[in-house]
């Protein structure tokens, strides 16, 4: 019987014949009619993830920024080439970042999980597309990033091009894999109606647009958490001449065109440094969103009226948009091209505490980065801002009833960015972690437990959990921030944005984690240590629910003990800073007369 390298969750029938290696924990789960419970199982042995060591993250990432820093000046001058532009590297590296750094990690990841497994298996066979199949198109940098880059088959299109070029002699092509089904993404529950929320949001923006139509010197878009509140307090704190919003560009569906192959094979990259970014530059142009490409003649259209209100932008400023948002991107590409500084807003955790993190990689780009308490970076502008969002949850802490809330997280389906974060590779032993906590707790505190999961489909967190402990209730569809606050006990799983929220509200919290998992850099590690000595912060899930057993008859008792409230302020000041009144961080910044306007 042949042994074969199982690469995806996709099936064809000469498996049914065949001795499978699989390659990754998502082969484990072919499809939502597997049986509860059945995640996890198998008869075929598993592949050893490449990455279980953090030194090995930490060299595949500045690897894939080493391809990036490369790769970026050949396609900045190329798509100046075939689209008649004259814009400088930045900013092309301000439009194409996101999409071009994820992209190489991706499939450099594929690639090195492909190259160990055949090493270690030499005799197998690989079942692969049809060459001419091998798709790697996507609609834009949020598509690529929230869906394509978790789809079963954009991933059998990566390995299958993968074996075709290293490993020819190894293919066995296969014509029944079936359709290619789109990644079930992170749901949203709560029932809203997706219509009324989408005409809430026009008239919304609307309304803002109108609010800040003088604006002709800062152009801002996707902040973070900002209610129409925010910006009606941003519109009092500064001149009416200060800001503009950029309204909303086309995306998705609504780009109205095609891909363009004969456009794309004008693009040539030379040659890499190695066997991998050699073969890389060779299938970039066919993989370039349509949002950063075909669509660009069309994004110029749409933002000379723009120019002809702001003919001189001192500043472009934004949190998500830098990383999903194309018309936006492109905007401050423009932008940038007549003079604007870009800046970056922080959103959500990682930043001056991952050891790790392609957020922090990719902001390295912007001129100034104002973060959520990280400074004095050397050779960057890093300062921190007050975020209202964070002003709002300030010492929010307000439990209402006697319940223990549960925040958990979960992994991408397939590994797809190198960062000391929960990936699937850990994603048993975050399992398992989960169960020995709650196995470690008290009958009384599990039955008071709410679990706030995410709904993936294809990881079933919820059967799993209630499998075994059927007693634990699910939480209210709302956001944790709500639910953090309205409780009397937060325990946090994962070290991410719900732990600096449940921190900066000053709700009792206890949190466990993986430490092979989350690893922090050193100049982040004595926060960390003063967390762990305050009982705040475990890497042992049965130690966390002792610390609960034991505080949760008066958590604020324990919470409010000196050498508590002293770490917690401290990680705080350095990872969530905030204050009331944080108009005045913009007055200061973007005021007549400041730094930026």
């Amino acid at each position: 019987m042949s042994v074969v390298i199982k690469t995806t969750a996709l099936t064809c029938a000469a498996e049914k014949a065949s001795d499978l290696v699989l390659l990754g924990p998502w082969c484990l789960y072919p499809g939502e009619e597997t049986p509860a419970g059945a995640w996890g199982q198998s008869r075929f042995p598993l592949f050893p993830t490449p990455w279980s060591r953090p030194d090995s993250v930490k060299e595949a990432s500045a690897y894939c920024q080493k391809i990036y820093d490369f790769v970026l000046p050949q396609l900045a001058e190329n798509l100046n080439r075939v689209l008649g532009f004259d814009w400088k590297v930045k900013s092309w590296e301000m439009l194409l970042d996101s999409w071009l750094l994820i992209f190489i990690q991706i499939t450099y990841e594929r690639y090195e999980r492909l190259r160990q497994a055949v090493a270690a298996y030499p005799d197998a066979l690989l079942f692969v597309l049809p060459e001419s199949q091998c798709r790697l198109q996507s609609e834009t940098t949020h598509d690529f990033i929230a869906r394509k880059s978790e789809d079963d088959f954009f991933n059998l299109s990566i390995y299958s091009g993968i074996a075709w070029h290293f490993y020819p002699s190894r293919v066995a092509v296969q014509n029944d894999f079936g359709p290619g089904r789109d990644a079930p993404a992170r749901q949203k529950r709560g029932g809203k109606d997706p219509a009324m929320a989408k005409l809430k949001t026009e008239i919304g923006n609307q309304a803002l647009q109108f609010l800040f139509r003088k604006g002709k010197k800062i152009i801002l878009q996707d902040l973070y958490h900002f209610r129409f509140q925010d910006f009606w307090a941003l519109r009092r704190a500064l001149p009416r001449d200060t800001i503009r919003l950029l309204p909303g560009g086309p995306s998705g569906s609504g780009l109205e065109t095609r891909y363009d192959a004969s456009l794309r094979r004008q693009i040539s990259l030379t040659a890499g440094f190695d066997d991998f970014s050699i073969w890389l530059a060779g299938i970039l142009p066919q993989a370039v969103p349509l949002s950063l490409l075909e669509a660009l003649p069309r994004y110029r259209r749409q933002t000379r009226s723009l120019w002809s209100r702001i003919p001189e932008p001192q500043a472009v400023i934004s949190a998500i948009g830098w990383y999903y948002n194309d018309f936006f991107k492109f905007a401050a590409a423009e932008a940038l091209q007549r003079g604007a500084k870009t800046i970056e807003l922080q959103h959500g955790s990682g930043y001056g505490w991952y050891d790790t993190y392609f957020q922090e990689n990719l902001s390295r780009n912007k001129d100034v980065f104002f973060s959520w308490g990280e400074k004095d970076v050397p050779r960057r502008v890093v300062q921190p801002f007050s975020n209202p969002y964070l002003a709002r949850l300030k010492d929010a802490h307000d439990p209402r009833e006697d319940r223990l809330l549960f925040i958990g997280t979960l992994p991408s389906k397939y590994y797809n960015r190198f960062s000391n974060w929960i990936n699937v590779d850990f994603l048993e032993d975050y399992f398992q972690r989960k169960k020995q906590f709650f196995s470690a707790l008290t009958p009384r505190i599990l039955g008071k437990m709410s679990y706030k999961f995410y709904e993936l489909k294809w990881a079933q967190e919820v059967s799993r959990i209630k499998a075994d402990f059927p007693q634990i209730q699910i939480a209210p569809a709302k956001p944790s921030a709500e639910l953090i606050r309205a409780s009397v006990l937060v325990v946090v799983d994962n070290a991410q944005t719900a732990f600096i929220e449940a921190l900066v509200m000053n709700a009792p919290c206890v949190a466990f984690w993986n430490p092979r998992v989350y690893v922090f850099r050193p100049e982040s590690q004595k926060y960390m240590d003063a967390l762990l000595a305050a009982g705040i912060v475990y890497h042992d899930a049965a130690s966390a629910a002792r610390q609960v057993n034991a505080i949760y008859s008066d958590p604020s008792a324990w919470w409010s003990r000196p050498e508590v409230q002293q770490a917690r302020r401290d990680f705080c000041q350095r990872f969530g800073f905030s204050k009331k009144h944080w108009t005045e961080d913009w007055q200061r910044h973007f005021g007549q007369g400041s730094a930026y306007v």
